[in-house]
């Protein structure tokens, strides 16, 4: 693992720009057989993490941060994806990934998740996420207490192409406009299971406890909300940032 080595810039306008400089100085000398992930990272100003995810025109985001919010991180496209096919354990993939990781820069992070139950039908609305999905985004965005770091990563055998990779960083907005006064409405509401279900299975689980016959149980509901206008996840996910703090927030898109 070697150290990433992080210029600090003054202006939030000049990430492009020195983001471009930095990718045609280190471009000549990957190898493209490399297993390597490079990832090239600028101390930057202040910025709003979530709202800058908002304006981005990617369909892959991602957003985590810890219970006190000392920490966030958001990441936006795709450098490299890894899913789970017939391995129950993922070890060939959790394997790939510590791989990946042991021979790369320092601090690269892959956003994603698995099944809580690898052996249940997956729902309709996580079909396109699999059994357990991993994302090494393109761009990352990272707050440590009071300090801020833009990243981008390489990854020399499938990022064969420097100007695909420089209209990446062309494409990235940092005009950032705040709307906390977005009008929306619920129009429908759809409980699954419904509220008198869930209560039933509330009173198994208190029956199954109250026979010593498990020490820990999981379970899950689902709520589909219909609104009058189009609603972006991270107008929800600052809602609930702002409504709930104290807890852990994350978002796979």
């Amino acid at each position: 693992m070697s150290m990433v080595t992080i210029e600090k810039i003054t202006e939030i306008t000049q990430i492009k720009s020195v983001l471009t400089e930095k990718t045609e100085d280190l471009f000549p000398r990957l190898n493209l057989s490399d297993l390597k992930i490079h990832k090239i990272t600028l101390d930057i100003p202040q910025i709003s993490i979530i709202a800058w995810l908002q304006e981005q025109n990617y369909s892959d985001k991602f957003y985590w941060s810890n219970y006190n919010n000392s920490f966030e991180i958001a990441g936006i496209g795709t450098t490299d994806i890894i899913s789970n096919g017939t391995d129950t354990r993922h070890t060939r993939m959790f394997q790939y990934i510590k791989d990946q990781l042991d021979n790369s820069d320092e601090n690269c992070r892959y956003f994603g998740g698995l099944k809580f139950d690898i052996n249940t039908a997956i729902d309709h609305d996580w079909q396109k996420f699999g059994k357990a999905r991993f994302v090494l985004p393109r761009f990352e965005i990272t707050r440590e207490d009071d300090r801020y770091y833009f990243s981008l990563y390489l990854l020399p055998r499938r990022d064969d192409n420097r100007e695909d990779i420089i209209k990446d960083i062309r494409l990235l907005r940092f005009h950032i406009i705040k709307n906390d006064d977005f009008k929306n409405e619920i129009l429908e509401r759809k409980d699954f299971p419904t509220k008198t279900d869930w209560t039933e299975i509330i009173r198994q689980v208190q029956t199954c406890f109250a026979k010593k016959e498990f020490e820990k149980i999981v379970i899950a509901r689902k709520t589909n909300l219909q609104f009058s206008n189009t609603l972006k996840a991270e107008f929800i996910l600052n809602k609930l940032k702002s409504q709930s703090p104290n807890c852990f927030h994350f978002l796979i898109q």
